[in-house]
């Protein structure tokens, strides 16, 4: 298979352009579904090459001369580093499409899942297989990819701790490559797994669906564009391949506009009992009253006073059990 690809849904549709060899090209991703047109394909400026190398593509990698920043990478005991898939399939299943590439010198498939959601919510996973007879380190493996137009432009991104969530930053979208790389093992308020892209009316929202280790990438192509990359981040040799053994990435998560992101995660993630959220219990939370001075008469007075104004819930926060009366103790001890 190689040509033009549309992927087109009552929500809207992804156009891709899948080569002979390489990565699929991302043409346009459009809440229409008629057909994109394929650019035309001039030599790098930057590279000089007589063949236009790759660009705007899906997972870029080592291989056909792409010499951005590699959303996968890996070796066979320092061999088959440089990844070129081809002799790409596709199928069609529940409303989902998933490109299958092959590497026959590195001895790898990937299979890289797209599903468009209603409000035009585009998620994407991926997967990669070892076929090869040895272990293969897989030191990177991105989610998914995105491109966005070239230009000034401005992210949103969200830091903080503990106390103050979620503080909204807009900076300027630099030149170059940016990466936001989290090593807390969690989902971290300093570094958390989303931003919004802006320009002008345009918005893309990204945010991956993982709480662990994560890598955020925006890499400027030669052409001024840039590719929106997200994915677990790996320490070094955390994961080696058996043969036959796949990687699984998390999903990544792109919608126009944060609204959108919002509402998927509303409709088709979270699953209320009979669908809807039950009433919420007004709840009085003993931290800021008594702090680890836990004693039953003042537990008794919050009580009776938090109920004769209502409050349906009490809770014993930090400090109710074993010796943790102040903050030089540890949680567990």
């Amino acid at each position: 298979m190689k040509g033009m690809l549309s992927y087109a849904t009552p929500f809207g549709a992804l156009h891709l352009h899948v080569p002979e060899q390489g990565m699929p090209e991302i043409l346009a991703w459009a809440q229409s579904t008629g057909l994109a047109k394929k650019p035309t394909l001039r030599s790098s400026r930057i590279n000089g090459m007589d063949d236009p190398p790759p660009s705007a593509v899906l997972l870029p990698t080592g291989g056909a001369g792409f010499f951005g920043w590699p959303a996968i990478q890996g070796h066979r005991d320092g061999k088959d580093f440089t990844i070129q898939f081809l002799n790409w399939s596709q199928e069609q299943q529940d409303g989902a499409l998933t490109l299958i590439g092959h590497d026959a010198i590195a001895r790898l498939i990937i299979a890289i899942r797209m599903t468009i959601f209603e409000g035009d919510v585009l998620t994407i996973a991926t997967t990669l297989t070892n076929l090869g007879e040895t272990v293969y380190t897989l030191d990177r493996c991105m989610a998914g990819s995105m491109v966005a137009p070239a230009g000034p432009a401005t992210l949103s991104r969200f830091s903080g701790m503990w106390g103050r969530e979620f503080q909204l930053h807009e900076v300027p979208c630099p030149d170059g490559l940016l990466l936001q790389e989290n090593r807390r093992g969690r989902t971290s308020h300093d570094r958390f797994p989303a931003l919004i892209f802006k320009q002008g009316d345009k918005q893309i929202a990204m945010h991956l669906g993982f709480s662990g280790n994560h890598v955020i990438a925006i890499d400027t192509l030669d052409d001024g564009r840039r590719l929106i990359h997200a994915g677990e981040l790996f320490e070094p040799g955390e994961v080696q391949l058996q043969p036959n053994e796949s990687y699984e990435s998390p999903t990544i998560f792109f919608a126009r506009n944060p609204s959108a992101l919002r509402a998927h995660v509303r409709n088709e993630i979270l699953k209320w009992p009979e669908g809807k959220i039950s009433p919420r219990p007004v709840t009085l939370n003993s931290w800021e009253g008594i702090y680890f001075d836990h004693k039953l008469d003042a537990l008794k007075a919050m009580v009776y006073e938090a109920a004769s104004l209502g409050i349906e819930r009490f809770v014993l926060d930090d400090g109710w059990f074993g010796k943790r009366h102040d903050d030089t103790s540890r949680l567990g001890d």
